[in-house]
C-alpha cells in the first residue's frame, strides 16, 4: 500500500553518512589549502565547519530514524509487514543495544517454552534444552 512512498527510506541513512563525509572531507580539505595560502584564521572555520557538518548529520540521523518510527507505526495500524524497517530495530552487535548473558539465557528459555506449549518439544526435551541453557 505504501511501498512506493517508502523506498529511499532504508538508503537514507548510507546517503545522509556518505553526504556528511563526503562534506567533512570536502571542509577539511580547502580549510587547509585556505591556511596554507592566505590566513591560519580559516583553522577556525575549520573547527567550526566540522561541527556544523556533525550537527547536521546528527540531526539528519534522527529525523530519519524518526521516520521509520512513523513507518512503523503506521503499518502496525494497516496490517502491513514491516521486513524493510529491520535494519532500523536489529538488535544485532552493530547496533545500540547491548545483550547481556541473562537477557540472551532467558530469551532462549522464553523460545524453548513457547516450543513446549505449542507441542513441537515433548516435556523432556524441554527439560534437557533448559539445562543445557542454564549451563551455559
Amino acid at each position: 500500500m505504501f511501498k512506493k512512498n517508502d523506498k529511499l527510506l532504508p538508503a537514507a541513512p548510507i546517503i545522509a553518512d556518505i553526504t556528511a563525509i563526503t562534506a567533512a572531507i570536502l571542509i577539511i580539505v580547502l580549510n587547509i589549502i585556505f591556511c596554507v595560502n592566505i590566513s591560519l584564521i580559516y583553522l577556525i572555520y575549520l573547527f567550526a565547519g566540522l561541527l556544523f557538518t556533525f550537527v547536521i548529520w546528527y540531526f539528519c540521523r534522527l529525523f530519519i530514524n524518526l521516520l521509520a518510527d512513523v513507518k512503523f507505526i503506521r503499518n502496525g495500524i494497516y496490517d502491513e509487514p514491516n521486513d524493510e524497517l529491520k535494519s532500523f530495530f536489529s538488535t544485532d552487535k552493530n547496533s545500540n543495544y547491548i545483550n547481556t548473558k541473562d537477557d540472551i539465557i532467558t530469551n532462549k528459555l522464553i523460545n524453548i517454552k513457547k516450543l513446549l506449549d505449542s507441542g513441537i518439544i515433548t516435556q523432556e526435551e524441554y527439560e534437557e534444552k533448559k539445562r543445557e541453557i542454564m549451563e551455559e
